[in-house]
Formats: structure tokens, C-alpha cells, sequence
């Protein structure tokens, strides 16, 4: 499928969004919203859930009547990357578009994982096309060579408060024809960096909370003052400043922030 195929599915397949009860309170109006900003502008912007709001489902319904053709959805790890593919994918009848009733029985949209080993041809083939933010890092990325510039119109992003790291930034300005919408609970990074694009909606944890989306939570903030941890076989011992300095390097990110003994720590299970 070329651009203007997809385009056309994106704006003249039937959805079924404002009205719908199955769907989120947020999910509609911030597709509405985002909607409503490429109307404007072909500008970057940005939404702000509380987790549990239903970003997946916002993500797939976004490209309808916005995305003028291929969309690429980067997610900050393999683990999310495979969650949005599988409640996406129009060949499984417990996907998003067929339990929340959005979609009648259609021809998409279909849904490609870029991975290692990858076919290029299912990208091809594809309407959205879902990818980890690892895969495009590094000064010599082959995936870059791989398509052209034009070859994704829409890109969405999840986890979107990593999206000014030089490595998003990169993929922007390589895809400089995509329009970019981003996804984040935390719009304020902890190095006071806001989110690249414009703020077109955000919905409120107390409404969330009293939705049932999310549970009532006690927050306790825990600021240490020095940092600890082993890479490759040396340990380190860091400020909470320096620490922060190094959040978007791909190898601090890659080989710390997403490991699994990091992770463990933060969320056991």
C-alpha cells in the first residue's frame, strides 16, 4: 500500500468514536481534541492520561481522520511494544476496535511489528507499523536507511515525556513529513524539560479515580542523595543530579533505567 491508500482508509473507513459507551471518557475527547489540532496545524501536540485511561485504545483510534498515511507507533521498550500490537490487531477478535465496537467487520487496519529479522514487505502492507525507540538509536542505524523520509506520515508516541531526548529527536527530523502526537502521564520531565508539541488535552486523576480507571493512591517521594549500581562489572556511585544528566543516553537508559533488576525494584512482582 502506498501513503495516499492508507490516507484514504484513515479518513473514509466508517468508526464509530462520539457516542460510543464502550469507549473511555478520555479517549473520546482527546481524540476529538487531537483532531480538532490537525485541523489547525500540522504541529507536534500532546495529551496528558493518568495510566489506566486507556492510552492504547486512543493511540489506534488516533490516526482515523488525522494520519494522511503510514503511521509509526514507538514505544520505550520490547515489553510495551508487544502490548500495543496485541490490542491492536485487527486479526484477534479480543482486539481494541472489535470489544470496544469502534470498527464493523473491515479490511484494517492492519498492523506490522518492526523487530530484527523483520519483513519489509509487511511493513509495506501495513497501515500502522509498531516499533521500540531502541531500534533507531545509535550514530549508525540501518533502519534509517531503510525507508525513505516520507514513508510514515503519522507518528505516535507512548510514554511521550522521553520524546526531546536527541534520539526522538532524531527520528523527527528524519520523518520530518510525520505528524507527531505524544502520550504521557508525567508532561513535566524530572530535568524540568517539558514535552515537545502543544498540550491539546489532559484528564484530571481525581476524575479518573472517580471513574474507576485508577485506584486512590498515597504518594510517598523519596529523593536519595546518592545513586548506586554496577555497569559492566564496575560500580558506580552517582548524584541524584548526575544520575538525571544521564538519563537519555541509550546505554544508561538501554542497560540500567530498563533492566530487570531495576524494574524489579521499582514494580516487584
Amino acid at each position: 500500500m502506498n501513503n495516499q491508500q492508507i490516507r484514504d482508509f484513515f479518513h473514509g473507513t466508517e468508526i464509530l468514536i462520539n457516542g460510543n459507551g464502550n469507549l473511555r471518557e478520555p479517549q473520546i475527547g482527546a481524540y476529538q481534541e487531537i483532531r480538532a489540532h490537525f485541523k489547525a496545524s500540522d504541529g507536534p501536540c500532546y495529551v496528558q492520561l493518568p495510566v489506566g485511561s486507556g492510552k492504547t485504545g486512543l493511540m489506534g483510534l488516533t490516526p482515523f481522520g488525522t494520519a494522511d498515511g503510514r503511521v509509526l507507533i514507538i514505544a520505550p521498550n520490547v515489553t510495551i511494544r508487544r502490548t500495543i500490537l496485541e490490542e491492536l490487531n485487527i486479526s484477534d477478535p479480543t482486539c481494541f476496535y472489535i470489544v470496544r465496537d469502534v470498527l464493523k467487520p473491515t479490511n484494517g487496519p492492519f498492523i506490522s511489528e518492526l523487530k530484527t529479522g523483520a519483513n519489509l514487505h509487511d511493513c509495506d502492507e501495513a497501515h500502522i507499523v509498531v516499533a521500540n525507540i531502541q531500534q533507531f538509536a545509535g550514530a549508525d542505524n540501518r533502519w534509517y536507511e531503510k525507508f525513505p523520509h516520507d514513508y510514515f506520515r503519522q507518528i505516535l508516541v507512548d510514554e511521550g515525556h522521553h520524546n526531546v531526548a536527541d534520539t526522538w529527536l532524531r527520528l523527527f527530523r528524519y520523518f520530518r513529513h510525520a505528524r507527531v502526537v505524544s502520550y504521557t502521564a508525567t508532561p513535566i520531565r524530572a530535568d524540568g524539560r517539558a514535552v515537545l508539541g502543544k498540550k491539546v488535552y489532559s484528564f484530571p486523576y481525581s476524575r479518573s479515580m472517580i471513574l474507576g480507571y485508577i485506584s486512590a493512591i498515597d504518594s510517598v517521594h523519596v529523593s536519595p542523595e546518592r545513586v548506586s549500581f554496577t555497569a559492566k562489572g564496575q560500580r558506580h556511585e552517582l548524584s541524584l543530579d548526575e544520575v538525571l544528566k544521564m538519563r537519555d543516553h541509550d546505554w544508561f537508559s538501554k542497560g540500567i533505567a530498563l533492566s530487570e533488576t531495576c524494574n524489579r525494584h521499582i514494580y516487584p512482582s
